[in-house]
């Protein structure tokens, strides 16, 4: 029969902790990779056509094609209508505003989103 010290039993505890922690964080990376590719804005044509759009989407045209990391003349064009485009208007205490720029309205949404999730999973 072997012998236990409290060293070794200390390290057994920590490997769990440390298993649990990782398992817990990669469920959570998953979890994220859901929400990152999940569809966050949908239009539906008189057509019945349907047009969506998710974060990852919204975020990585945001940055590539409109001056994130480059500007790029042309945009795909359902981004251009749907997103640049956009008639979409908002009323803040009785008062309209103009149509927002949803690409930039999602990717603050989502990075505050993340920052809270990060919060919570290193707490």
């Amino acid at each position: 029969m072997g012998r236990r010290n409290s060293d070794g039993l200390l390290r057994a505890v920590l490997w769990i902790c440390i298993d649990q922690g990782l398992a817990r964080a990669q469920q959570q990376a998953r979890q994220i990779g859901k929400w990152w590719v999940k569809p966050c804005l949908r239009w539906t044509e008189r057509d019945g056509k349907v047009v969506e759009f998710d974060r990852r989407q919204l975020v990585l045209t945001l940055a590539n094609k409109e001056g994130g990391a480059h500007v790029d003349l042309v945009l795909p064009p359902d981004y251009e209508k749907y997103i640049v485009n956009s008639p979409v208007k908002f009323m803040i205490r009785g008062v309209e505003t103009d149509s927002l720029h949803l690409a930039q309205f999602v990717a603050v949404e989502a990075g505050v989103q993340m920052v809270d999730c990060l919060n919570k999973l290193l707490a």
